[in-house]
């Protein structure tokens, strides 16, 4: 018999879980942040600042990932 992969394994869901409390906790602080970079500062929502550091988590493992 052949083994039918499911597409909603284990880690899929913890990872759709955790992407979803990432969305979730940035909706509710749309409160405007002041953002201080080396020369100059920026006033911007939290909702930015959260959802970028969320993408450069994602891209910073899964460029770890491929190392392996």
């Amino acid at each position: 018999m052949e083994k039918v992969k499911s597409f909603f394994t284990a880690k899929r869901i913890l990872v759709l879980l955790i992407l979803l409390l990432i969305v979730i906790f940035a909706v509710l602080n749309f409160s405007p942040v002041r953002v201080n970079m080396l020369f100059f500062n920026i006033d911007i929502p939290m909702f930015y600042g959260i959802i970028a550091v969320g993408l450069i988590g994602f891209v910073c493992g899964y460029v770890i990932r491929g190392r392996k």
